[in-house]
């Protein structure tokens, strides 16, 4: 009988020493932020921010402009199966610099990417790629924008010219 108490006591012992590392998780501690945030200066960079300016003086009474847009805000997955989560995280976690939506339906029109020395990376060519893709069998149009500091708003204008062509 001596011999089941000593292993019980050790037992409730083991028990009561898991308790009091367990971390109280009182109401007040769940309002504590288990990250930090501050709020950032800038929206979008200062390039995005001055072509932005280009877009709106060219296409702002057509269209609303939107920056930095995640493409699972304009694209539904579809992926069924096991891998339905990861197609959901593949658009989740990219997006594109502008997106130019129809005034009278909100439905996206054209997608625009500035394109500048980080999209020379082998990884983000790739990503690239398959970002283009996505937008073509979608008909959307996606127009990349390289040299985007001397360009003007007919220039612009003359690129969403050719992509709706194109895409006709």
């Amino acid at each position: 009988m001596e011999q089941l108490l000593i292993p019980g006591a050790v037992i409730i012992v083991m028990i009561a020493v898991v308790i009091s590392i367990i971390p109280n998780r009182s109401k007040s501690s769940y309002n504590q932020p288990a990250y930090r945030y501050s709020r950032k200066q800038h929206f979008i960079s200062p390039s995005e921010k001055a072509f932005y300016k280009l877009l709106t003086e060219t296409a702002g009474d057509r269209y609303y402009i939107f920056p930095q847009v995640h493409l699972s805000s304009i694209f539904k997955n579809e992926t069924v199966g096991r891998y339905r989560k990861l197609g959901f995280q593949i658009i989740n976690r990219r997006s594109v610099d502008f997106v130019l939506c129809a005034k009278d339906t909100l439905e996206p029109v054209y997608a625009v990417e500035l394109d500048d020395y980080t999209h020379d990376k082998p990884d983000r060519i790739e990503r690239d790629k398959q970002v283009d893709a996505l937008f073509a069998q979608n008909g959307i149009p996606l127009l990349r924008f390289r040299d985007y500091n001397n360009l003007t708003t007919e220039d612009i204008a003359q690129r969403f010219y050719e992509a709706r062509q194109e895409a006709i």
